[in-house]
């Protein structure tokens, strides 16, 4: 069914700039790339995740809970987790590979990258690696060999 959401897609003028998202060119969400090219963001509301400076941190799900801190004036952060540099750059690979901008090669060793750009999963265009619609099949895969 994604092949052919690519093909149909695709010959509609729709270019696919996020594995899971199309547009016309010009009308990609600007609101989900936030999170794909890991920008900061807010989130307000019972069960609402924010992110910033690799901290994450989420606000306690249920609403009658969340009314009752946010009315006594207390935050109503439910958790948090701060990302190690390993992992924010495991994550950064994730998350820019999802996009049409992909990665710069230089992230990634040549020696790793190769196997993936002959079998057909990886594109090297202008200095960045991107996946194919093949590589998006097996993007966690690509990312952890990648990364590894």
């Amino acid at each position: 069914m994604f092949e052919l959401a690519c093909e149909v897609l695709g010959d509609a003028g729709y270019q696919h700039y996020e594995v899971s998202n199309w547009a016309k060119p010009g009308f990609a969400c600007i609101h989900n790339l936030g999170y794909w090219e890991r920008r900061p963001y807010l989130g307000l509301g019972a069960g609402a995740h924010s992110y910033r400076d690799d901290r994450r941190w989420w606000n306690v799900r249920p609403p009658e809970e969340y009314l009752s801190l946010v009315e006594a004036g207390t935050l109503p952060v439910g958790g948090e987790e701060h990302l190690e540099p390993s992992d924010a750059y495991l994550e950064e690979v994730f998350l820019r590979l999802r996009i049409l901008e992909g990665v710069p090669s230089s992230w990634v060793e040549p020696e790793k990258v190769a196997p993936f750009i002959e079998s057909g999963l990886l594109l090297d265009k202008d200095g960045a690696l991107i996946p194919t619609e093949r590589g998006m099949l097996v993007l966690n895969e690509l990312v952890l060999a990648l990364t590894a």
